[in-house]
C-alpha cells in the first residue's frame, strides 16, 4: 500500500507498536501538552490521494519549484526555503496546494495536542542528491 504513494521505505515496527500501547499505560511527558502521552496517530484519510499526486509533481526531480527557488544555485548552509501559512488569515481560492494541505492537517494537529488548532505553520521541502543525505 505504501508503495501506491511513491513512498520506498516505511516507519519502523517500533513506531506503529508504540501507536497501539493503551494510553494510559503510556503517562504523557511533562510539559507536552499531550492528552495521552502517545504523538503517534493515523489519519488514512488526512492527505487525499490526489493532493498527494499533486505533491510528487511538485517537488518531483525536475520541477518547476526547484528552479524558481533556485535550489540548486544557493549556497550549501541555505538550501532550502522556509513558507509560512498564516493559518488565522481566511482561506484565499488562489492558495497553493501545500497551503490548502496545511489548512487541512491543522485541526488534527491540535486535536492531538488537546489545544485548539494552530494559528500559523511552516512548511519546507527539501532534495538531496545520492550520497548528500544526512
Amino acid at each position: 500500500a505504501i508503495r501506491s504513494f511513491g513512498f520506498r521505505w516505511r516507519l519502523s515496527p517500533c513506531v506503529w507498536r508504540a501507536a497501539r500501547v493503551p494510553a494510559r499505560k503510556v503517562p504523557p511527558p511533562a510539559g507536552s501538552g499531550l492528552r495521552d502521552g502517545c504523538p503517534v496517530r493515523v489519519y488514512p484519510d488526512a492527505v487525499p490521494r490526489e493532493t498527494c499526486e499533486q505533491l510528487r509533481r511538485a517537488f518531483a526531480p525536475g520541477a518547476a519549484y526547484w528552479s524558481e527557488t533556485r535550489y540548486a544555485s544557493a549556497s550549501a548552509e541555505k538550501r532550502y526555503f522556509t513558507w509560512y501559512v498564516d493559518l488565522a488569515s481566511p482561506p484565499s481560492p488562489h492558495e497553493d496546494v501545500v497551503t490548502r494541505l496545511v489548512r487541512r492537517l491543522a485541526p488534527l494537529a491540535g486535536e492531538l495536542a488537546g489545544e485548539v488548532a494552530p494559528q500559523s505553520a511552516e512548511w519546507w521541502v527539501h532534495s538531496r542528491g545520492a550520497g548528500r543525505g544526512v
